[in-house]
């Protein structure tokens, strides 16, 4: 009888997978290009032509049909400024999902609010408009939307619950660039749209984030909040000058994201479009293929959604077709068979070990922070019940796809 990989048989995949991150000399070219600049950050001295800051800027409202781009050093702090920019502060609620990163909850406990999780919709893996509504009080003062797993949130339904209670949405799209609802790019349908470059995201920089908004007065304090109380000058400056200046309206902190990383990402956008339609083609596969597989099933975006951006992609199993053995145990000898982490979802927020209250700074407010307050059933069905593909397992052909499926497929065979 065949042997599973894991117990010392032959794996189903034999090659590498596509890789990720992937250079280019066209990138590498800019990279220099920026080295030889003689400015490497927003801080930098002006040298009489636009910054990388400002090209990736411009380049990345366009591609989201925004009026305005403010890059950050990472996705935490584009939700730390947007945060900020909304005016939450001590004592606020924010509603945020309860299967995310743990960035959404810190990020809203290090302004004093409160974090309010929220159980997921079953379908889309994303913010359930029900559990929302319910978990509304007279402190709500913010709606953190995240764009989880390779879906677009129920943006419909929660646009109503916005508009209705008069609460601002923060569109988390950390693993979305590129999707769109109804026509719209993510990121634009709310207040403002937070974004991540992180390394194993599809638009990446190593480290690096964004945020993107329709409203000036929301930009013009995000670019305050990341600049440490500065602007960019009204006028052109003099070369050999700074191009920000001095404007003290708010308590702010340096969260800028560094020329050279916006060089990268001013050349890697280019390529997105691209990349985001061969992920999403290979999906279709891999969806139609595991059709015939039993037990096997993958997840939906909301209605609404006029395309998704294939991140990690989560596959819903049914472990009773696979002997009853745990997620776990399926996910680690997946990884063996294709050579690549294979992976459960998040662990939910309710006991995530890296949301941790007990710090002295929260002893005021241990007890509203306090996840352990929040049941979420539907989020722990998912964590038990999903595993999850690395997108770059989508970037390559049908022998790629099919050896998804076969891998599958023998350890069911096998297992079951």
């Amino acid at each position: 009888m065949e042997q599973l990989a894991i117990h010392g048989g032959k794996p189903v995949r034999q090659q590498a997978w596509p890789r990720w991150p992937a250079s280019s000399p066209a990138l590498e070219e800019e990279v220099m290009q920026c080295l030889r600049s003689q400015r490497w950050a927003v801080s930098g001295f002006y040298q009489d032509q636009p910054s990388y800051e400002e090209k990736f800027a411009r380049a990345f409202a366009d591609f989201n049909n925004a009026a305005f781009c403010i890059p950050t050093a990472n996705g935490t702090s584009a939700l730390l400024c947007s945060l900020q920019a909304l005016g939450i502060g001590p004592d606020d609620e924010v509603i945020v999902p309860g299967l995310t990163w743990v960035a959404c909850a810190i990020t809203v406990a290090s302004l004093n609010a409160i974090p309010v999780m929220v159980d997921v919709d079953q379908h889309t893996l994303c913010l359930s408009p029900q559990k929302v509504e319910a978990a509304i009080t007279e402190r709500t003062k913010a709606i953190m939307v995240v764009h989880l797993y390779s879906a677009v949130a129920d943006m419909g339904a929660l646009l109503h619950i916005s508009e209705k209670y008069g609460i601002p949405i923060i569109e988390d799209c950390a693993q979305a660039h590129g999707a769109t609802w109804q026509g719209k790019r993510v990121g634009t349908i709310g207040a403002v749209g937070a974004f991540s470059m992180q390394q194993g995201k599809i638009l990446t920089s190593g480290e690096g984030g964004a945020v993107v908004t329709n409203n000036q007065t929301l930009a013009d304090k995000i670019y305050s909040i990341r600049t440490n109380a500065r602007k960019k000058m009204s006028g052109k400056p003099s070369a050999g000058y700074m191009e920000l200046e001095d404007s003290g309206d708010s308590f702010a902190s340096n969260y800028c994201l560094s020329e050279i990383s916006c060089a990268i990402l001013f050349n890697k956008l280019q390529s997105l479009d691209q990349e985001n339609e061969i992920r999403n083609n290979n999906r279709h596969m891999l969806r139609q293929l595991l059709n015939n597989v039993e037990g096997v099933s993958m997840t939906d975006s909301a209605p609404g959604t006029t395309s998704v951006s294939t991140y990690h992609l989560p596959l819903r199993i049914n472990l009773s077709h696979f002997g009853n053995i745990t997620i776990k145990a399926l996910c680690e000898m997946l990884s063996a068979e294709l050579g690549i982490w294979i992976h459960q979802p998040y662990i939910p927020l309710n006991k995530h070990p890296l949301y941790v209250t007990d710090d002295p700074r929260f002893a005021s407010r241990r007890e509203q922070l306090n996840p352990s307050r929040y049941q979420l059933p539907g989020c722990w069905e998912v964590y038990n019940t999903h595993l999850l593909l690395h997108h770059s397992m989508l970037l390559g052909n049908d022998e790629d796809i099919n050896d998804i499926v076969n891998s599958i497929k023998k350890i069911k065979t096998i297992v079951q």
